[in-house]
């Protein structure tokens, strides 16, 4: 007679061999493993301007992803072409880019990369139509360069005893030809040495931009002993400082005028690594993220076919970003060096951002909603006017003021941010091997399993879980808050006994 499957033979009590231990007669009281999150409110898709309200829509028409992970990859692209074109100054006369460094949280299957690959069409076709044009120069590019070193060579020869005629003619001749620059745009796990060597080679204004956010945190870039010159130089990039670059090999290098625009997306799980890190929130850089963390809404997404406009209104949105990429403000002696025009906030947007700035310092006094995330709502009203200079651009590309509406349409989502700032400072990032014991714990109760194995976690369990040693530690955790209790015995599937068993508690 054929056996049955372990799988299978798991379900029921009686299946299991006469041998099987007993349950533990004393059974602790459960513990949630997390206090359920508080649910944040909806993303104000109605504060942005028609195209770009339009093009959220849309991305989250035609993906069902919830609005706000729409709008994050919206509002990074929109940065990244925007801030090559115009700064803003703010009221008390400084000057800030309009680079947005925006984090948006959301599990797998939320349909991140679906998105953001809808929101970055323009840049993926940016970076491709770049790549053709540069392959089309290499060649004059090595022609003439190679003619440049002959003729150097030439008038070195022709000159060499007279000091004063070789420095005139080497002057005449100018410098060597530059090779076209790379097609790069975006970047997704960069060293900072690497990132300012594409800054070397590449357009002044670029993205770090990643939907799988781990990369960057994982990466060579966030290690113990480089994370804190990698956050200090991100700092430096947000606030437009030029890059200074000392290498023995490469030798100086001073780069002005150059612009970073970041999104990054992670899983919750993820987020700690940079949302709790120490250095990160000391050095100020979780002051100048702009975080969402939408409510994920797994099997909640019945199959609905898109509306008929929605390709045409993304497609008008990347139309749009496409023209600001393809050229950018720049110092009339060289292609790299930003000048973009600076965008003043006429009279009626100065007041409602001085309004602003009041609030924002109320608010972040002791007992204000703000205390407990005073770093960044000191840098929220920047933050504002930055949001605001994108918002007017995409929306008039020659615009050369802010209007009041934009600053108030800026301040709502500003408002929105806060308030998901303060809610996720309001409750414990969770750490991933509590969400790994949270996932197991739905699992195990899907297959209404109430004896296993431990070797079954990591032969069937679910994705992510396929080491011993990953299975042990959230069955272990789950053991902690009462939700499984160890079999001393073990138990015995098909005569085998396994050492390591554990039964569900299901009152």
């Amino acid at each position: 007679m054929a056996h049955k499957s372990n799988a299978a033979r798991l379900l029921p009590i009686e299946n299991a061999d006469p041998l099987d231990g007993p349950i533990a007669p004393e059974r602790p009281a459960k513990l949630p493993l997390f206090r359920p999150p508080d649910e944040g409110a909806p993303y104000p898709v109605d504060a942005l301007p028609p195209l770009l309200m339009a093009a959220v829509e849309a991305i989250a028409d035609m993906t069902q992803c919830d609005p706000a992970i729409a709008a994050g990859s919206v509002l990074g692209a929109a940065s990244l072409a925007v801030m090559a074109h115009a700064d803003v100054v703010l009221p008390h006369g400084a000057v800030v880019p309009t680079s947005l460094y925006l984090v948006t949280l959301a599990e797998s299957g939320d349909r991140k990369s679906a998105a953001d690959d809808l929101a970055m069409a323009a840049v993926r076709e940016a970076e491709v139509t770049g790549q053709e044009v540069r392959r089309a120069q290499w060649g004059d590019h090595c022609c003439a360069k190679e003619a440049w070193q002959a003729a150097k060579a030439d008038l070195v020869k022709t000159h060499r005893k007279d000091r004063a005629k070789l420095e005139a003619a080497l002057k005449a001749l100018g410098d060597e030809p530059r090779p076209p620059l790379d097609p790069f745009i975006v970047v997704t796990e960069p060293t900072i040495a690497g990132l300012e060597k594409t800054f070397l080679a590449a357009r002044p204004a670029l993205g770090l931009f990643s939907d799988e956010g781990g990369q960057m945190l994982g990466g060579h870039a966030m290690r113990d002993e480089s994370r804190l010159h990698t956050l200090t130089a991100l700092n430096n990039l947000w606030q437009g400082k030029p890059i200074k670059r000392t290498r023995a090999g490469d030798g100086n290098s001073l780069m002005p005028g150059r612009r970073l625009a970041l999104h990054l997306m992670f899983q919750p799980g993820i987020a700690p690594k940079l949302l709790g890190d120490a250095e990160a929130i000391s050095t100020g850089l979780v002051a100048r993220l702009l975080v969402a963390a939408p409510p994920s809404r797994p099997g909640q997404r019945l199959f609905k076919m898109p509306d008929a406009d929605s390709a045409a209104v993304v497609a008008k949105f990347s139309e749009r970003l496409a023209k600001l990429l393809a050229r950018w403000e720049h110092h009339p002696d060289d292609l790299q060096h930003l000048e973009p025009r600076r965008l003043a906030l006429n009279a009626g947007a100065t007041a409602v951002w001085i309004a602003f700035h009041d609030a924002c310092q109320e608010r972040v006094r002791p007992g204000g909603d703000w205390e407990a995330i005073r770093s960044w709502g000191e840098k929220a009203p920047e933050q504002a006017a930055r949001l605001a200079g994108v918002l007017v651009v995409v929306d008039s590309p020659e615009a050369q003021a802010i209007e009041s509406l934009s600053m108030m349409q800026a301040i709502r989502l500003m408002e929105h941010y806060g308030a998901e700032v303060a809610r996720l400072a309001g409750q414990p990032m969770l750490d991933a091997k509590t969400l790994e014991a949270a996932k197991l714990l739905d699992w195990i109760k899907g297959k209404g399993w109430q004896r296993f194995p431990l070797q079954h976690v990591y032969q069937l369990g679910p994705a992510g879980m396929r080491t011993a040693a990953q299975a042990r530690d959230a069955c272990e955790r789950l053991v902690d808050h009462g939700y499984l209790v160890p079999m001393p015995d073990g138990l015995v599937i098909d005569a085998k006994r396994h050492e390591r068993a554990f039964a569900v508690i299901t009152d």
